[in-house]
Order: C-alpha cells, then sequence, then structure tokens
C-alpha cells in the first residue's frame, strides 16, 4: 500500500480504491486507509474515509458493515457539524436512505427500529430543509415489504406527488422502483413503458439499467416479447457479471434460465458465483437467490436429471435434488425470520411462489446476441439511388447515434463506429458498404486485441474520443499510429462495443513513451 502522508494522498488512495472491482479485498483496503486517516488527525479526512467505507460496503456484498461506520459519522455530525463540507454533508444525509433500505435487508433489526428510523430521517431532512420525496419512497419500500398493500399505495402517491430535490435517487432508480411496483400488481404493460427511458438508456447510474433489464425479463416473458427478453437477458446479464452487490439482479437472470428452457445456462450462473450461496451480509438477496436455485433445481428434477452433479456451495459434491432440499430449508428459514419480524407471512409466501413457477416458454434459444434494433436505434438502409440522391450523410448526426449505441451497449455500435468513419472520408456510402469497408474489418480486428499485456501492467485507462477512433482505425493494424499496434505494445481493455481503452498521457509517460509522440498522448 502506497504510504500516506497527507491528506491529498489519502484522497488519491481512496480514489484509486474506489475504481477497483466490488469485494472484500476493497473493503479491506478502507478500512485500512480509515485508519491512515486517523493518524493525519484532520477531522475531515476522517470524514471522508468514513464515507468511502460506507460506499464500498453499500457496493459490497458485506452490506451488514455499514451501520457501524454510519453510526460514528452520525455521532461526529451531532457533535461537531462545522467540520464537514457541503459535499460531506450533503453525503451524510444521502446515506440515510442507504440505511433505511439496510435495515430492512437484516431480518435481526426489530420492525419497530426501522419504524424508528423512518421517522429520525424525516425528521432530519426536514431540519435541513430537503423534500420529504426520499422519505416517502423509504416508507413505500417497508410497507411493500410487509405486504401492507394499502399503506404501500398511500406511500407511493405520496413519493410521485412530492417534488424532487437534491435527496431525491437518480430518475433511473426512481423509475426501475416505480416499475417493480407496476409488475408487482400485475401491470406489466405499465411497468415497461416506465422502464422504457432506462432501458434505452436515457437515464442511467452505477446500477442501472441493470437492474431493469433483470426486472424486465418475466414482464417481457408473460407478454410474450420472448425475443426483447432474450435480448435483455443477453445485454443484462453482462451488465450484473462482476458485480458483487447485485445478486438480486443476478437472480432474476438465474431464474429466467430456468422458466425459458435455458437451465443448462442457469447452471453455468451457479458455478460463477459460488459465494452466493453462503454470503450473508445482505439476507434478503441471499433468499432471492436461493428461491431460484430451488426452481431450477426442481426443473432439472422434472426433466428426469435429479441426480446430475451441479454447482452448490464448497464443502462437498451436490445433485440437483440434493441442493434443491438444501436450498429449499435455507430460503424459508431465511423467510421465516423476516416473517417473525414483520408480523406477516408476507415473505414466505412470495418464496414459496417464486419456487413454484412453471416455465413460461418451452424453449428460448439464446444463440442469437439480440432483437432486431427499434426503428429509431438505426435508420433501414436506403437503396443505392437514394442515397446518392441524398448527398453525404450528417457527420453530426452519425456520431451522435454511434455514441448513443455505444453509451447504452446497444449491438451494431462497431458499424455506427465504422459508418463515421466512412463518412468522414467520402460521400459515397451505405451501411452495408459501411459493414464491408476495411475500416471495419480494422476495427473489427482491433477489438480482437487481448485484454492486457504482459509487458508492462496496470497502466490508467481512458477512453478514445470518436475522432480519434475514426482517424487511426483508418491506417490498419500494421500502422505506427494504429490503435492495435499500440494495444500490443501497451496494456489495453478493449471495449466490447468501441474497441479499446487508450493510455492517459500520465499512463503513457509512466510506460517510458514520450508524450505527443503519437496519438497516444494528443487530445487527452
Amino acid at each position: 500500500m502506497t504510504a500516506i502522508t497527507d491528506f491529498d494522498s489519502l484522497r488519491r488512495a481512496m480514489a484509486e480504491n474506489g475504481e477497483q472491482p466490488e469485494g472484500p479485498a476493497r473493503n479491506a483496503r478502507a478500512e485500512l486507509l480509515l485508519a491512515e486517516a486517523e493518524k493525519l488527525n484532520i477531522p475531515l479526512a476522517v470524514i471522508e474515509a468514513l464515507g468511502h467505507q460506507l460506499k464500498v460496503y453499500n457496493y459490497s456484498s458485506e452490506k451488514d458493515r455499514m451501520f457501524v461506520p454510519f453510526a460514528r459519522l452520525l455521532r461526529m455530525w451531532d457533535e461537531r457539524p462545522e467540520d464537514f463540507d457541503a459535499h460531506e454533508t450533503h453525503s451524510l444525509h444521502w446515506v440515510f436512505k442507504w440505511m433505511s433500505a439496510g435495515m430492512l435487508d437484516q431480518p435481526h433489526i426489530p420492525l419497530a427500529s426501522v419504524e424508528k428510523w423512518l421517522g429520525e430521517m424525516e425528521h432530519r431532512y426536514r431540519l435541513a430543509g430537503h423534500s420529504e420525496r426520499a422519505v416517502r419512497s423509504a416508507e413505500f419500500s417497508v410497507a411493500a415489504h410487509v405486504g401492507d398493500e394499502e399503506r404501500a399505495e398511500r406511500a407511493f402517491a405520496a413519493w410521485l406527488a412530492a417534488d424532487r430535490d437534491s435527496m431525491a435517487d437518480c430518475h433511473a432508480c426512481e423509475l426501475q422502483g416505480q416499475g417493480w411496483w407496476r409488475a408487482e400488481r400485475g401491470r406489466d404493460a405499465e411497468a415497461l413503458e416506465l422502464w422504457a427511458p432506462v432501458l434505452e438508456g436515457a437515464y442511467t447510474c452505477a446500477h442501472e439499467p441493470h437492474n431493469a433489464l433483470a426486472s424486465s425479463l418475466l414482464p417481457l416473458l408473460r407478454l410474450g416479447r420472448v425475443e426483447e427478453a432474450r435480448a435483455h437477458h443477453l445485454r443484462g446479464f453482462r451488465l450484473v457479471r462482476a458485480m458483487e452487490s447485485m445478486r438480486g439482479a443476478y437472480a432474476d437472470h438465474v431464474e429466467f434460465c430456468a422458466l425459458t428452457g435455458n437451465e443448462a445456462r442457469g447452471l453455468e450462473l451457479l458455478a460463477e458465483r459460488p459465494a452466493y450461496f453462503t454470503d450473508e451480509g445482505q439476507p434478503r438477496s441471499r433468499l432471492d437467490f436461493l428461491s431460484v436455485v430451488v426452481l431450477l433445481m426442481e426443473r432439472l428434477s422434472v426433466l428426469g436429471l435429479g441426480g446430475q452433479q451441479v454447482p452448490g456451495p464448497a464443502g462437498r459434491v451436490w445433485t440437483a435434488a440434493d441442493l434443491a432440499v438444501h436450498a429449499r430449508g435455507e430460503a424459508l428459514a431465511l423467510a421465516e425470520r423476516f416473517d417473525a419480524r414483520n408480523g406477516t407471512s408476507h415473505i414466505s409466501e412470495r418464496a414459496r411462489a417464486r419456487m413454484a413457477q412453471e416455465p413460461l416458454v418451452e424453449r428460448l434459444p439464446l444463440g442469437v446476441r439480440a432483437v432486431r434494433p427499434p426503428a429509431h436505434a438505426l435508420a433501414p438502409p436506403a437503396p443505392p439511388a437514394a442515397a446518392e440522391d441524398a448527398g453525404a450523410p450528417d457527420l453530426a448526426a452519425l456520431l451522435a447515434e454511434a455514441r448513443r449505441l455505444s453509451d447504452t451497449l446497444r449491438p451494431h455500435a462497431v458499424e455506427a463506429w465504422a459508418a463515421v468513419a466512412v463518412a468522414a472520408e467520402g460521400p459515397s456510402w451505405t451501411r452495408a458498404t459501411a459493414r464491408r469497408s476495411p475500416t471495419t474489418r480494422r476495427w473489427r480486428w482491433a477489438r480482437r486485441v487481448p485484454k492486457r499485456s504482459s509487458r508492462r501492467p496496470g497502466c490508467t485507462r481512458r477512453r478514445a474520443t470518436p475522432v480519434r477512433l475514426w482517424r487511426h482505425t483508418r491506417a490498419g493494424p500494421t500502422s505506427a499510429r494504429s490503435p492495435a499496434r499500440s494495444t500490443r505494445r501497451w496494456p489495453r481493455s478493449p471495449s466490447r462495443t468501441t474497441g479499446f481503452w487508450p493510455c492517459t498521457p500520465r499512463a503513457a509517460r509512466r510506460c517510458g513513451r514520450r508524450r505527443g509522440s503519437s496519438w497516444a498522448g494528443r487530445g487527452s
């Protein structure tokens, strides 16, 4: 670990740690940084280190560890609010929402304590001059969790009626929650309509469209829109695959496989995340995961594969029938703990209903990457004559479209960027010719570059600009200015859609390359 000698070095270390993958290693590093912050004897340094620790805990499987640093942070605020700057003051009030959700996820926390916390949150938001929108959203979550539909509807209406302010969740998260409630009430078409801006990439955040894509799978299947459901699974699973904190969304994808005749793929998903069987930091998401494990294992038993060896908790060999019994027992025990806390049977009923689902599609092949994009995503290829009459395309429009497809992880992003390159080269073009052009072939070649170089690992990565992409792809993979060639010489992590991520000038200098000597250091 780099030595922490002052406040600036601490901030740099926290920023670097925030870029690391979710998991226990990042959490342990945050704990070490807090210890280093305390040695600086600067109150704001400790406050920022506690905030960083809260964030990494929240975005991990160890959510149950958030409460202690938050209690310490809240005590510091009550004793010396002048130690907090504007950013940390905002962050402190923002984390109140994480605490509300975190308490619901822990069955050992009494419901009376959760309700008391809601009152405390409302009181402090009022003192700080914030809208009640976030408070009503948290109240809705509590009511929906315990199965109080009447209170949930009231809180839902109050949530939508309250003014948006800086404490409100982002548009993507709010639309996800509102759509989830519509789907819970059996209004699948309305849910999908609410999710549409998130699914199309108009609103995004750290966990969206990841959650919206997962939540949309069953509504799409129930409405018979199986092609869209397949596309959302393929796109959404790629997003949640590396995010340890998204066990609930991961479970939705396993459930999708079990209900569409893709039991083999469901087993592959289970094999990728063995820790999900046992991680106890967020019991509610563990209940979701174990419930769909039961569903998948019982589907295998129905198919006559109950004796098949399957991935499961470490320590023994599991068959589908054995794992079904084990997971059912664990899941129902968890559900009973929640129900005992809540004073209802809502959680157990939901878990049993989820385990007992019947397939929605007999067999949905997943070999096709995605469905045909909507009409507004890609204009249909124009006939050659019409293309000639229309003249040169609008380069700005092509560039905007390529950026949109890349940022939302849509198919055909590579072809869209190739169209930008061809349009910049000359007036005669079509999407079909763009697909066949040498530029496209070179672009695809660049995408096949290995993910990391063994020569100098650890380079800082930064996304290439679109102009740099098309300008230097024209030169071909053997050119000295080609991104593909420089990717072989220096580490890169290629994007699945736009090709690659080149080094920043600072990283280039660290690798021994003079700034400005080639495309890697220009325009950054």
